[in-house]
């Protein structure tokens, strides 16, 4: 079991490090490194508020509240170059030999984001659009010849030509 947990942990698409509960980092996978740029040895014994500074995670088995347990939490990463990207967190309660521990689940959201950012940048252009549209065409009044107008013309040409056509409107 304990083999099959590893693979997970190591194949897992999102970057992911275990933590104790006073939130000391014991393992990270390939995708943390990548993410945060720090090799192995560089977050193991480090605090897992080094990759996410000045933010609370309050971890199960720690002296705060675990609200976040089982939550997805809204945080800004922060890498070895300093750069800086949104993402989210979910902290995962574990029993290991060492006793309680915790996994930290961490996916960038940079381009989630970007993407939802251009899918409304379209959205609102094409509202945009339609809105000059609408405002560049005249009122329906103004096209379409109300009954009262018709009848009217109707009266004036009847008198000279017939209203055949006119009376087809109606």
């Amino acid at each position: 079991m304990k083999s099959r947990f590893i693979q997970l942990f190591e194949l897992s698409p999102e970057a992911m490090v275990i933590v104790d509960r006073t939130g000391q980092i014991h393992q990270a996978n390939k995708q943390a490194e990548e993410l945060f740029g720090y090799g192995r040895d560089q977050l193991r014994g480090e605090s897992v508020h080094t990759l996410f500074p000045g933010q609370p995670i309050a971890l199960p088995g720690s002296q705060g509240p675990a609200e976040n347990l089982g939550r997805h939490l809204q945080l800004v990463g922060s890498s070895s170059d300093l750069r800086q990207f949104p993402a989210d967190v979910n902290v995962i309660p574990l029993q290991t030999e060492r006793g309680a521990e915790n996994v930290v689940s961490i996916r960038d959201l940079t381009e989630e984001q970007r993407a939802q950012f251009v899918l409304e940048l379209g959205l609102d252009a094409q509202e945009l659009a339609n809105r000059d549209r609408r405002a560049a065409s005249p009122p329906a009044f103004m096209t379409t010849p109300s009954r009262y107008w018709r009848r009217r013309i109707c009266d004036c040409n009847s008198l000279r030509t017939g209203c055949t056509t006119l009376r087809n409107w109606t």
